[in-house]
């Protein structure tokens, strides 16, 4: 059965854990599991409650080039495509000419 803890543990247990690992570096929330009996999941989610609301923007934001490269690729395609078929108009506008310049020799 869950076990509701009130907030006056919830803010010992994670200034526990804070301190410990000022102290030590890591291990603060092993510690806190067996200094207070309390399972580790509830000691992580309560970790991560302090911190993301302390840090709302702690969400990895995006560095604004995706889809950059994908948007670069289809345009140079399409310039090609423009560009090939300015090129065939081109070719048979000469062959015609050619076959004009040939008939009249």
């Amino acid at each position: 059965m869950a076990k509701r803890y009130d907030q006056r543990t919830k803010e010992k247990v994670v200034s526990f854990v804070k301190g410990y690992n000022a102290e030590h570096g890591r291990g603060g929330q092993s510690a806190a599991v067996k200094k207070f009996s309390i399972n580790p999941i509830t000691v992580r989610s309560w970790l991560d409650n302090i911190d993301s609301s302390a840090a709302p923007s702690s969400k990895k934001k995006n560095s604004g080039k995706t889809g950059t490269k994908r948007k670069l690729n289809d345009d140079s395609v399409i310039g090609v495509l423009e560009r090939m078929q300015k090129i065939q108009a081109e070719i048979k506008r000469l062959q015609t000419e050619y076959e004009r310049l040939k008939a009249s020799i």
